[in-house]
């Protein structure tokens, strides 16, 4: 019963004809519950916590969802990054193209977060390396970052610099992300060379779009 009663909260928060004020008190609803399983002051079954987590994303990433909202959704997980859903829709979250002082201030601490989790991985825990380096080549290709500030700089090369880091300890995985940022307007072109000549290396991948 629960994960269909989320499953329609997450179709009206995050549907085209939903009514603002409605979506408004689905988002509520959502931080509500989402405070209670997060603090564990609520028991839900996984596919449950599952099913809340893909709603908060889903709704976050909705067109028609305010920036407000979108921040309000995505900062309630950031102190949930022990979660691999939760990191996985942080990378979600963080690709959505809002070009808001806010969401990018969100983006970065989300990035720095993250890169301190890749940091204290355990060896064994490839799922949520995984899901780490994933997340953070997606809120480092976001292209509604600042390019020319520096902490978005500073975001980047400390992100080119974690999947480089995977690369190194075999984690194929890793192609992808660095595929975006290869691929990424926002990067300086010495960065998108150097990292066309590692996946050459790797994967015998060399195309750069746009050089």
């Amino acid at each position: 019963v629960v994960p269909a009663m989320v499953r329609g909260l997450e179709r009206i928060g995050s549907g085209s004809g939903t009514p603002e004020d409605l979506r408004r008190e689905v988002v509520k609803r959502l931080l509500v519950l989402w405070e209670g399983v997060s603090n564990v002051r609520v028991v839900w079954g996984p596919t449950a916590v599952e099913t809340l987590i893909r709603a908060i994303c889903s709704t976050a990433c909705c067109p028609h969802a305010s920036t407000h909202m979108r921040l309000r959704l995505g900062r309630s997980m950031l102190n949930s990054l022990n979660k691999v859903n939760v990191i996985r829709s942080m990378g979600d979250i963080c690709a959505y193209p809002d070009a808001d002082s806010q969401m990018q201030a969100l983006c970065l601490e989300a990035a720095e977060r993250m890169l301190g989790e890749w940091e204290r991985c355990e060896q064994q825990d490839e799922e949520r390396k995984i899901a780490l380096l994933k997340s953070l080549g997606q809120a480092a290709a976001n292209t509604a970052l600042d390019a020319s500030a520096a902490p978005v700089q500073l975001m980047r090369q400390n992100v080119l610099a974690a999947l480089f880091q995977g690369l190194r300890e075999g984690i194929h995985e890793v192609q992808r992300p660095l595929a975006l940022l290869r691929d990424c307007p926002d990067i300086a072109k010495e960065q998108r060379n150097e990292i066309a000549e590692r996946l050459g290396r790797a994967y015998g991948l060399m195309r750069i779009k746009g050089s």
